[in-house]
C-alpha cells in the first residue's frame, strides 16, 4: 500500500476510533472525499465492463425475472408478467415486472455497488453491480416499486456524466422523488418499474434508431437470444414468465406483442424457420445404426438443415461416451459441482444465419444476433458474446456450429462476460467434442452451395411473386448470333449457375467442353473433359474466351468440375477439409467475392494478352498458391464478370483491373 499521500498524524487529530468502524461507512473530513472518489472509480469500472449492444436489456430482464421468481415461491397461484416498452421515438427503455418489489429501506440502497438483496443463489444475479449500471450508464434513470400496496418513485439523473468526468465541477447525482403512472400494477401488490433514457453519450448503448427494429415480435425474438428473456432451459426447470412487448414507432404510434410462457427460453437455432428441416442427434443415431450400408435412410432424415442435440450431465461423464476421455478427474469434477448441460446445433451452411437474420428478422446485416460459435450461459441465461470454437482441423466449421455450454453457478466476473478459465477451458473441450459428433452425420444434410435461401415455409404463391419480383430487380439478358439465353432473371442459388452455364454452352459460347455426369451426392460435382478445335485459340478482339493457342488442337482426361453460387463457399469447402484444392480442376459460379485471398492469389483471365494462358474455355480466374503466381492450382469462371464482358466490357475491364490486375 503506498502511504506517501496520506498524514497519519491527522486521524488522531480529527479524533477517529478505528476499533469498531466500519471502513465502507462514509466518514467525515478529511476521509470524505478519498471514499468517494473511490466509489466513483468502482461506478466508474462497472460502467466499463458492460460494452455490449444489449447489456441494458440483459441487466433490467434479469432483476425483473428474478422479482417474479422470488414472489413466485412465496405467492400460490401467482402469474409472472413482465412488460417492455421500447420508446423508438424518445429513446427511452421501461421494464416493468409484478415480483416482489422493494421497500423504501432497499430503494435506498440498491444502487451502491456489490449491494444486493438475492443472498440466495438459485436466482439470476446476486453480484450488485447490474443496477449499479443501470443508474448510472445512462443520462437518466427513474424506478418506481411497489410493496405491501404502497409505491413510491425516485429519479436520478446524470449518471453517466457524473461517472466520466474527471473533475469535481459536475455534483454526484440524488435521488428526487417524482410520481410515475405504472397502470399495468395497478391491481398488484408489489411490482418494479424501471425506466432509462438512452442519451447522446457514445456507450450509452444501444442506439435504438441505428437497430430499426421496430417489429416488437422481432424485438421478443431477438431478446430470446440475447437477454435473459430466452431462458436456458437444458433441463427442467425455471420460471417462464408472460412478457408483453411494445413500441413506440418514430412517428408515435403503438405496436404490442404478447409472448406465451412456453416462447419465454433460448430461440434456438433449430427452431429457426430456416432450419425446419431438423433432426437431433439420437434419432439420427437410431436411424442410422440400423441401415444397411447400401440403403438410403428415409427421405425425412436427408436434405437436412441442420443436426441439434442437448447432453446432460451424465452424458458427458459417462465413461463409454464421446466427452470422457477428453475430460481430466478435475475437470470432471467441475462438470458434477457445475451441473453443466451442452446444446449444440450444426447448420447446413454459414449462410443459414444471414438468412434467419434477413428472413426472419428482417434486420440490418450489420447487427450481428447469431452466429457460429461457442456461447456460455450460466443460471439459466447466456452471458457475453459468443467465442470462436477453439477446432484444432477443419476451422471452417466454426461458422457451421453454434453450442451453449450451460453452468450452474458460473460465477463470471461483474460485466457477465468472463467466466474462470478453468471453466473456459472445460467449455472449449466440450465445444470440440460436439462439433465432431455432430458432424458424424453431414451427409444427412442439404450440400453448402454458398447462395442464402428462402424460408422454406413460405407458400407457394410467395414463392412465385418473389421470383417474379427477383427477375424485375435482376433481370438476365444476352443474345449472341441470334441465340438468346432463356434463363431471364440473375441466378439466386446454384441450380440457376448450372442452368445458365449449360446453356451457354449449348449456345456455343462456351466451346471446347465435354461431361461425363454430374453428382449430387458425390464429393464432388461433376467431371468434364475438353476437345478443343481449330478456331477455340484464345484472340483479345474476336474470341477473348478462348485457350491457349498451344493446347490447339488437344484433348484432355477427365477433369473435376465444382458449381458454387459463391466461389466463398468453395473456400469454405477448403477450410473444412471437405474438398481439396489439389483435386479441382474448375469451378463454375456466379458471385467470385472476396474470401480466396485466405488461401490463394487470383489473376485475371480477361485483362489484355492473360487470356493466351486460359486452359478452360470461358475461364475468368486462375488461381494461385505461392508468392506472385507461383503455382496454378485451378481456373474459375464466373458467369456474372463472363456476361458483363458482352454487355460492358470497359465496366468490367476497369473492375478486374482494379482487384486483380
Amino acid at each position: 500500500m503506498n502511504t506517501s499521500s496520506l498524514d497519519l498524524g491527522s486521524i488522531a487529530d480529527n479524533g477517529v476510533e478505528l476499533e469498531g468502524l466500519d471502513p465502507l461507512e462514509p466518514a467525515e473530513g478529511h476521509y470524505s472525499n478519498a471514499i468517494v472518489e473511490a466509489q466513483k472509480r468502482d461506478v466508474l469500472n462497472i460502467l466499463r465492463s458492460y460494452t455490449g449492444t444489449f447489456d441494458v436489456f440483459a441487466e433490467a430482464i434479469q432483476n425483473a425475472i428474478d422479482a417474479v421468481d422470488l414472489k413466485n415461491r412465496v405467492s400460490e397461484g401467482f402469474e409472472p408478467h413482465i412488460w417492455i416498452k421500447i420508446n423508438l421515438r424518445d429513446n427511452i427503455i421501461r421494464f416493468i415486472d409484478n415480483g416482489i418489489g422493494m421497500d423504501v429501506g432497499q430503494l435506498g440502497l440498491f444502487l451502491r455497488p456489490s449491494v444486493s438483496f438475492k443472498a440466495d443463489k438459485c436466482v439470476r444475479g446476486h453480484k450488485g453491480v447490474g443496477a449499479t449500471f443501470l443508474a448510472y450508464g445512462y443520462s437518466s434513470f427513474n424506478v418506481y416499486s411497489k410493496f405491501g400496496g404502497k409505491g413510491v418513485g425516485v429519479a436520478l439523473t446524470g449518471g453517466r456524466q457524473w461517472a466520466e468526468s474527471t473533475t469535481e465541477n459536475i455534483p454526484r447525482p440524488r435521488f428526487r422523488r417524482v410520481e410515475m403512472d405504472i397502470p399495468e400494477l395497478g391491481a398488484s401488490e408489489s411490482g418494479t418499474c424501471v425506466e432509462i433514457v438512452i442519451g447522446s453519450h457514445r456507450d450509452e448503448r444501444p442506439n435504438l434508431a441505428w437497430l430499426a427494429i421496430e417489429d416488437p415480435e422481432i424485438w421478443h425474438k431477438v431478446l430470446r437470444i440475447k437477454s435473459p428473456l430466452g431462458g436456458v432451459y437444458l433441463k427442467s426447470g425455471g420460471i417462464k414468465p408472460s412478457y408483453h412487448i411494445t413500441v413506440v414507432q418514430p412517428d408515435g404510434r403503438l405496436s404490442s406483442f404478447h409472448g406465451k410462457p412456453m416462447e419465454s427460453e433460448f430461440y434456438y437455432p433449430h427452431q429457426f424457420a430456416v432450419c425446419q428441416r431438423s433432426k437431433d442427434l439420437k434419432e439420427l443415431a437410431t436411424v442410422f445404426d440400423k441401415k444397411k450400408p447400401d440403403v438410403q435412410p428415409p427421405p425425412d432424415f436427408r436434405s437436412l438443415d441442420c443436426i441439434w442435440n442437448i447432453w446432460d450431465q451424465d452424458e458427458l461423464l459417462d465413461a463409454d461416451g464421446a466427452f470422457y476421455e477428453h475430460l481430466s478427474e478435475d475437470q470432471r469434477s467441475l462438470i458434477v459441482k457445475h451441473d453443466v448441460h451442452v446444446y449444440g446445433c450444426f447448420v447446413r451452411s454459414r449462410t443459414v444465419w444471414d438468412t434467419f437474420q434477413q428472413n426472419e428478422l428482417q434486420v440490418r446485416p450489420q447487427v450481428k444476433i447469431i452466429q457460429g460459435g461457442l456461447q456460455l450461459a450460466s443460471d439459466y441465461m447466456v452471458q457475453g458474446e459468443l467465442f470462436t470454437i477453439p477446432l484444432t482441423t477443419a476451422a471452417g466449421y466454426q461458422a457451421n456450429s453454434f453450442i451453449i455450454v450451460h453452468f450452474t453457478g458460473g460465477n463470471p466476473d461483474m460485466g457477465r462476460k468472463v467466466f474462470q478459465p478453468e471453466l473456459k477451458e472445460i467449455a472449449d473441450i466440450l465445444s470440440r467434442r460436439v462439433v465432431a459428433e455432430l458432424r458424424r452425420y453431414q451427409p444427412s444434410l442439404k450440400p453448402d452451395t454458398g447462395a442464402t435461401f428462402t424460408n422454406p415455409s413460405r407458400a407457394l404463391d410467395d414463392w412465385r411473386d418473389g421470383q417474379k419480383d427477383w427477375q424485375k430487380r435482376n433481370p438476365l439478358s444476352l443474345e449472341i448470333a441470334g441465340d438468346k439465353l432463356t434463363l431471364i432473371s440473375e441466378p439466386r442459388e446454384e441450380q440457376d449457375v448450372i442452368a445458365l452455364f449449360h446453356q451457354l454452352v449449348g449456345m456455343k459460347v462456351l466451346k471446347g467442353l465435354r461431361f461425363y455426369s454430374t453428382g449430387y451426392n458425390t464429393r464432388y460435382d461433376g467431371l468434364y473433359y475438353y476437345q478443343y478445335e481449330r478456331g477455340d485459340e484464345f484472340q483479345l478482339d474476336t474470341n477473348f474466351g478462348g485457350v491457349d493457342p498451344s493446347r490447339v488442337p488437344s484433348e484432355s482426361g477427365a477433369l473435376v468440375l465444382e458449381y458454387k453460387y459463391s466461389f466463398d463457399s468453395l473456400i469454405a469447402d477448403f477450410e473444412k477439409d471437405d474438398k481439396n484444392p489439389k483435386e479441382i480442376n474448375f469451378c463454375v459460379c456466379w458471385d467470385f467475392g472476396d474470401d480466396y485471398r485466405r488461401m490463394f492469389t487470383a489473376s485475371s483471365l480477361v485483362l489484355g494478352q492473360e487470356g493466351g494462358t486460359r486452359e478452360t474455355f470461358g475461364a475468368t480466374h486462375a488461381l494461385y498458391v505461392g508468392i506472385g503466381k507461383g503455382s496454378k492450382m485451378f481456373e474459375a469462371l464466373c458467369l456474372r464478370d463472363f456476361i458483363l464482358y458482352y454487355q460492358e466490357p470497359a465496366s468490367l475491364l476497369a473492375t478486374h483491373k482494379t482487384h486483380f490486375g
